[in-house]
């Protein structure tokens, strides 16, 4: 077992064309945490996210929130964390689909 700690996550382009995107994270199918608002050049400090205990792989996917009936929430990409990455520090990982231009900051903990 090992355990997923989140530290940051950077904005450089946010999915939306106007405003922020409303981003969350979901992780091995479960929603984590809260949905932030978030903007170009921000970041956000992710450390209340820290005790995801999971196996062998962490699937860490973002996603930008929408409104209306007919308007699914945009997956903005998928990165994953390895229980082998334990002990080695911050790891970093890009989120890009749609346009997006995110990076994650992340460690994991044996």
């Amino acid at each position: 077992m090992a355990r997923l700690e989140l530290i940051s996550l950077y904005c450089e382009k946010t999915e939306d064309t106007l405003g922020s995107d409303e981003v969350y994270f979901v992780i091995n199918g479960k929603q984590v945490g809260g949905v932030n608002s978030i903007k170009e050049a921000e970041g956000k400090d992710l450390r209340d996210i820290s005790n995801i205990i999971f196996d062998r792989t962490a699937e860490i996917k973002l996603y930008d929130k929408d409104t209306g009936i007919f308007n699914n929430d945009d997956l903005i990409g998928s990165v994953t964390a390895s229980s082998g990455q334990a002990g080695q520090g911050e790891m970093t990982g890009k989120f890009n689909r749609g346009g997006a231009d995110y990076t994650l900051t992340w460690r994991i903990v044996a």
